[in-house]
């Protein structure tokens, strides 16, 4: 049957979004202190969110604490040994998506109290000038689907295939790179993921039934190891790059990978060092620095930048 979105109940007067907003508030500074200080305990966490403007008891901490991995599967541990809290390395591979949804909320938050104004607003802030992006319309019934676990079909075009064809999938993920939203999903039985890009689905139904996810399958771990969209079946490598000091000041302030760390800055060059599964976008986000930047490791990743390199100047010839 075609899928039905039912958004929750709004009970919220300005006040109820009020409350939820300093919630959330609340969550981002806790996991900030914990990242940030080295094993910070409950006195240091309840005076640093006093700090903030937060006068809250030490059991609405608590109740964080055991809601942030409720919600979000984003567990702080109390360590005796150093008598604070941590998050073990384990655990962090839910920090950098619930860091992403910190930045879009303070975004929404932003315009949100920026209505008033409207007009004033829009004169003020420039939007990327690409076309709008499409199929976001199937996030709500494509999340619901994703929370109550039931399989989802549509109509999907590839870009390099003919007419669309239709897929029957078990949805395990809503992935946002450069502004797409992807749908990563496996068919019944199997444990490949595929990835599905929203802006090229269409008559998407979402079945009564319900399935019981694979424990096996692990897309967050996955794309963790990646850059990008694009998985593969290859092993972890550590790549090497070499970045002019002036291109290198750039990438400190946006890394190109999670993993990402200088072994050599000065004024001569910046290196990094990435640990990953090298991918297409991996190479695109090289190939992106043009003369800026040469891999240093591996070898045969050098050697593919310096193909794509030649080639494309063969265009010009």
């Amino acid at each position: 049957m075609p899928a039905k979105v039912e958004l929750p109940h709004n009970n919220n007067s300005r006040g109820g979004y009020m409350s939820q907003q300093g919630t959330i508030k609340r969550y981002s500074l806790i996991i900030k202190k914990v990242e940030e200080d080295f094993y910070p305990n409950f006195k240091q966490l309840t005076e640093y969110l006093h700090e903030k403007g937060f006068e809250v008891s030490g059991r609405t901490i608590q109740r964080d604490i055991e809601q942030l991995d409720a919600e979000f599967g984003l567990k702080i541990s109390y360590s005796r040994q150093h008598n604070g809290y941590f998050i073990a390395e384990e655990d962090k591979i839910q920090l950098e998506p619930f860091m992403k949804f910190m930045d879009v909320f303070h975004t929404a938050e932003v315009l949100r109290n920026s209505l008033a104004n409207s007009r004033e607003t829009l004169d003020c802030i420039a939007f990327d000038t690409a076309e709008r992006m499409q199929g976001i319309e199937f996030l709500q019934p494509l999340l619901q689907a994703l929370r109550e676990k039931r399989p989802v079909s549509f109509n999907y075009k590839t870009f390099f295939e003919g007419p669309p064809r239709r897929h029957s999938v078990h949805p395990y993920l809503l992935k946002e790179y450069q502004n797409r939203w992807y749908l990563v999903a496996c068919y019944e039985n199997a444990q490949k993921l595929y990835v599905f890009g929203l802006d090229r689905i269409a008559e998407l139904k979402i079945s009564d039934e319900q399935f019981v996810p694979d424990p096996k399958i692990d897309p967050r771990r996955k794309f963790r190891d990646i850059i990008g969209i694009t998985t593969e079946t290859g092993k972890m490598e550590k790549v090497v790059l070499s970045f002019t000091p002036q291109q290198g000041n750039y990438v400190k302030a946006l890394p190109l990978h999670h993993s990402q760390k200088p072994i050599c800055d000065n004024d001569k060059e910046l290196q990094v060092e990435l640990y990953l599964v090298p991918n297409f976008e991996l190479e695109q986000k090289i190939l992106m620095h043009g003369e800026l930047v040469k891999v240093l490791k591996p070898a045969w990743l050098a050697r593919n930048i310096k193909k794509s390199l030649q080639q494309a100047l063969e265009q010009y010839t």
